[in-house]
């Protein structure tokens, strides 16, 4: 009978590779990781063999950038970061180089993302060099703000990411209202954003849609299911939409300029309306697709107040509020039954949710208040 170590044929290896791809796909990073690392102890003794050598070693490259991914979502970054080293030294790919920079800081940030970018342009890979410029871009703003290249950098890099938009990749216009914000030129910041949520329009109508939330009208005749179903059925073309918007952070961030935009002074009217009523809509599409951030329910809150619909916001903050209190009761009933063992990380957790309730509670009383005047 084999021993463990013995070389597997390549069969038994893309078995493997296959089931950590759907656990990956499915969301399981922990149980795809498993499946992932066992791939690449049979991987190895694969290389001399002429005929299996190219095999393994794209596959050594997939699983180790896999890898990476799933420790990301695992919260690891000092060990997706290793993994995605490991890959580089297999093959060179822009994909991988961006992942890398993603959790680099600084020059060392700048430097893999350009390395990236430089295979993309001999590529012309336009949907990650947009993508690209604009996280070198809010690297510039971030990490780099303090260097006296700062601004003239991250308006060249903007002005890269915009010229490989397409005019259906919203990452460029969504930098470049970060950038006028921090410049406090709301109005330009306000129009930035709204091309960019308007570029992601239909597929985030489409899931908002399902919960009551794809827009004012929808808001008034639906109401956002509390089971997680659909409030309307989709067509195969709103599915596709949905299919291919940004993903959950890259709109978490959309409906938080939409909605710092809002606040700007002197904005026209309608322009504020509209912020409010795109930003409600991105946010839908969020719930949509995962109804437990405590962090969705807390904007859709915001949103609905700025657009002073006080009843629909004080619904939202307060199921946000339900939320904490039932994740800290869960920390203090752990807290309680390790009898003061190793509690340090528990109790700050307990802390940090704490203070997110004050801030759900104080808001919750400035829209209380706000209603009351009027």
């Amino acid at each position: 009978m084999a021993s463990f170590d013995e070389p597997k044929p390549i069969s038994y290896v893309k078995a493997l590779v296959e089931r950590g791809d759907k656990a990956y796909a499915s969301m399981e990073p922990q149980l795809a990781t498993k499946f992932y690392q066992e791939s690449l102890r049979h991987l190895l003794p694969l290389l001399p063999t002429p005929s299996s050598s190219q095999y393994a070693s794209s596959t050594l490259h997939h699983c180790y950038t896999q890898i990476g991914e799933c420790l990301i979502q695992l919260n690891n970054p000092s060990a997706a970061l290793e993994s995605f080293t490991a890959a580089l030294e297999i093959n060179e790919t822009a994909e991988v180089h961006l992942l890398r920079g993603q959790l680099l800081k600084d020059e060392e940030a700048l430097e893999s993302f350009k390395k990236g970018v430089q295979i993309l342009e001999k590529e012309g890979r336009k949907k990650l060099l947009c993508q690209a410029y604009s996280n070198i871009a809010e690297l510039w703003m971030t990490d780099l703000c303090m260097s006296p290249l700062a601004e003239s950098s991250c308006e060249s890099s903007v002005a890269a990411a915009l010229s490989n938009d397409e005019g259906v990749h919203p990452d460029g216009f969504q930098a470049l209202s970060s950038l006028r914000l921090s410049q406090r030129r709301g109005e330009d910041a306000a129009n930035a954003i709204l091309k960019a949520y308007g570029m992601m329009e239909e597929g985030v109508k489409a899931g908002a849609n399902t919960v009551g939330l794809g827009s004012k009208d929808i808001r008034e005749t639906a109401s956002p299911m509390e089971d997680g179903s659909q409030a309307l059925e989709l067509t195969s073309l709103e599915l596709s939409s949905i299919d291919s918007l940004p993903g959950f952070e890259f709109r978490t961030q959309t409906s938080k300029l939409l909605l710092e935009c809002s606040s700007v002074e002197n904005l026209p009217p309608p322009i504020v309306t509209a912020l409010g009523d795109a930003a409600v809509a991105v946010l839908g599409s969020l719930l949509c697709e995962n109804d437990e951030v405590v962090e969705t329910f807390f904007l859709l809150g915001c949103a609905f107040a700025r657009l002073e619909e006080g009843d629909e916001a004080m619904n939202y903050l307060n199921r946000a509020k339900e939320m904490l209190e039932k994740v800290k009761k869960g920390i203090e009933e752990e807290l309680n039954s390790l009898d003061g063992f190793d509690t340090e990380g528990l109790a700050e957790q307990a802390e940090s949710i704490e203070d997110q309730m004050d801030m759900i509670s104080d808001k919750i009383t400035e829209i209380s208040e706000g209603m009351e005047v009027s």
